[in-house]
């Protein structure tokens, strides 16, 4: 099982449930929130009226680890597990809450220690590593052929000068033509 999928993502939530330490990126914890939506929801029967006993059962148990796994993602982006008080506020500190759960986290170390080790989906952290340049693309032989000869036209098809300015159209109707 890869520690950067939706799975992964709830193993770690889950046999984390009672660790305050550390940082949760923002995949972990979106991938643990659509988990006990998705779950809760399914057990409650999305507001069919009233929840049923393992629903509410479902929801006591995912309480703790969801707890969890917010403070630690309000670690990532450097901020105390109080900063989650801001929702006894009602729709302001909610906003609020959710506004910073969403941001990204800090880089590198913070006061909170590094970025999780257990959960770092592709594209997160050091691009010390991705090097990419127009010559490493692959590209056909009459593209490649292309590339080395000097363009002589626009994307108009207007021949462009040597010295390497465009000429000046005549008029809105040469505009439309070319």
């Amino acid at each position: 099982m890869n520690k950067d999928d939706f799975f992964g993502a709830i193993k770690i939530c889950m046999s984390k449930y009672l660790n305050l330490n550390g940082r949760a990126s923002r995949s972990e914890y979106w991938y643990f929130f659509l988990f006990t939506f998705l779950l809760t929801g399914v057990l409650n029967g999305f507001g069919s009226g009233g929840g049923t006993a393992i629903g509410s059962f479902a929801s006591l148990v995912l309480f703790l680890p969801s707890l969890m796994v917010a403070i630690r993602r309000m670690h990532d982006i450097n901020r105390s597990g109080y900063w989650l008080l801001w929702v006894l506020l009602p729709v302001v500190g909610w906003i609020y809450v959710i506004y910073n759960l969403a941001q990204p986290g800090t880089v590198g170390e913070n006061d909170y220690g590094s970025p999780s080790d257990d959960f770092a989906p592709t594209g997160h952290g050091s691009n010390d590593d991705i090097s990419l340049h127009y010559e490493d693309l692959p590209q056909t032989e009459a593209a490649a052929d292309a590339a080395d000869e000097p363009q002589t036209t626009d994307r108009y098809g207007r021949e462009i000068k040597d010295d390497g300015s465009k000429p000046k159209g005549k008029g809105k109707s040469d505009f439309l033509k070319g």
